[in-house]
């Protein structure tokens, strides 16, 4: 009887021990539901403090849970602080409400969908989230490419297209910058040069140069041959010039992708480049960009030839009538009207 007591005691008054091994067989399999998920599950209690880790968001989010327990979230990771994750994630606490938003933690380039609820026990919150940052850069893209063709439609210069395709790849991920390139017919210089903001000390500096000035080797032969050139290292990296090296690390330059610009029959006729400003390879989704910009770029050229085709026929049409004093004459087919033209 005496056991008994001190068990009872133990348990509380409404509790049995058969309910005691009930919630921690509960307890058990939640936990190794959470575990199985595919899906970041983390617990914050009252004081904002990881409390619970599952295996998904030690993997999204590059931390060993035991680094993790006990800590805050916004010392855990300092970019949080001041962010929409972080108000939301209070603001849940506080009131008690389920939220759902997506959000971008921008020290990692990187997007997520987030739902942040209360938490059933101890005044905390829970927080399920996924990494959603392919489906966010494709739209955004998409905005982008829709954007620029609408102003190459529109008849813009190249140059205004050529500006705009450079001022959109910062807005697509951080930490690069863009430059297009075109070659004269020769492909022996840089005939014109459009970059991004910040870059008009790299452009002035290149501007109507040879291109074996600046580059050297197998450089030369792919810009000119229309190849992909990748220079993770520019500071490092012989197959540069000095003087180019200087160029690019005096504006932030640390490496570069260059993919080939060709013309409708097939003639490599320039680059598009994509500045990186830190040494390292580039990753999938710049690549991406520099395709992109390529793919555009060629579109944009196309398009400025087709008009100045078509004003030069229209010019040499309007000196042959002159020079001949012959009459042309426009049916509006809308209207039947036939008119002299002026």
């Amino acid at each position: 009887m005496a056991n008994t007591g001190a068990d009872e005691a133990t348990l509380g008054p409404t509790q049995s021990p058969s309910t005691s091994v009930e919630q921690g067989e509960v307890g058990a399999r939640a936990a190794a539901f959470l575990e199985s998920i595919a899906e970041a599950f983390v617990i914050l209690d009252k004081d904002f403090r990881y409390a619970y880790v599952n295996a998904a968001a030690e993997a999204v989010l590059g931390i060993s849970r035991n680094d993790l327990l006990g800590a805050l979230p916004w010392q855990a990771f300092p970019g949080l602080v001041g962010t929409e994750i972080e108000a939301t994630f209070r603001r849940v606490m506080a009131e008690r409400v389920t939220i759902d938003f997506e959000a971008r933690y921008q020290p990692w380039d990187r997007w997520f969908a987030v739902k942040a609820a209360p938490a059933p026990f101890d005044g905390g919150i829970c927080v399920q989230f996924h990494e959603i940052s392919d489906e966010k850069r494709t739209t955004d893209l998409l905005v982008a490419q829709n954007r620029l063709l609408e102003g190459i439609a529109r008849g813009v210069s190249l140059e205004q297209c050529f500006s705009a395709l450079c001022e959109a790849v910062p807005r697509l991920t951080q930490n690069a910058r863009a430059c297009v390139i075109l070659f004269d017919d020769d492909k022996g210089r840089f005939a014109t040069v459009t970059t991004a903001a910040g870059l008009n000390s790299f452009a002035a500096g290149i501007l109507d140069r040879r291109i074996d000035d600046m580059a050297s080797g197998t450089s030369v032969l792919a810009l000119q041959e229309g190849r992909p050139v990748t220079c993770r290292d520019i500071a490092s990296d012989m197959r540069w010039s000095a003087e180019w090296r200087h160029l690019c690390v005096s504006a932030g330059i640390r490496a570069l992708h260059s993919a080939p610009i060709f013309a409708v029959d097939g003639r490599s006729i320039g680059a598009f480049l994509v500045f990186l400003s830190e040494a390292r390879a580039p990753s999938a989704w710049e690549l991406r960009l520099g395709a992109f910009g390529t793919h555009l770029a060629g579109i944009a050229i196309e398009r400025d030839r087709t008009l100045r085709s078509l004003t030069e026929s229209e010019e040499r049409l309007r000196f042959a009538l002159e020079a001949g004093q012959m009459v042309a004459w426009e049916r509006n087919l809308a209207t039947g009207h036939t008119v002299r033209s002026s």
